[in-house]
């Protein structure tokens, strides 16, 4: 399945209710919130990477942040 293609369907599909919201300058914020070292920049590519990886394994990023139903 390529999820980029269903993504793009959806997001154009009339029936579906999309938000756009303004882009900002990520890299830009992060450093001036955050002490970034190495330099490091974000693109929209290594993004789309973290959030799959995310999707497909919650568990494994952020143990700390992900907890079992009690």
């Amino acid at each position: 399945m390529n999820h980029e293609e269903v993504f793009e369907q959806a997001w154009a599909a009339p029936e579906t209710t999309s938000v756009e919201l303004p882009a900002i300058p990520v890299n830009e914020v992060l450093r001036e919130r955050y002490d970034v070292r190495p330099p490091f920049a974000y693109t929209g590519t290594r993004l789309w990477d973290m959030e799959v990886r995310k999707a497909a394994a919650p568990e494994d990023l952020g143990r700390e942040l992900v907890r079992r139903p009690s």
